[in-house]
């Protein structure tokens, strides 16, 4: 879903630099932050998989301490 959701985001820029606009508005620019932002969600995800934390809720350490702050910009969960 994630290589879809790029090819798509990718499809979009290169039409609006080719066809209609020579530069990018505020519609594109947020669409490639957010692109950005599932990027960084699917690795945060993914390394929490890997620790086993997706099946075991009460699992507690320091690396997924470290996971979630840095995955929640520094809110506490």
């Amino acid at each position: 879903m994630l290589v879809l959701a790029y090819i798509l985001v990718g499809l979009r820029v290169s039409v609006r630099l080719m066809l209609k606009q020579r530069h990018l508005v505020v519609s594109d620019g947020l669409l490639l932050l957010g692109a950005l932002c599932l990027l960084g969600l699917v690795i945060c995800d993914t390394i929490t998989f890997h620790a086993g934390a997706m099946s075991d809720f009460s699992m507690k350490s320091e690396e997924l301490g470290k996971v979630a702050r840095t995955c929640n910009l520094g809110a506490c969960s």
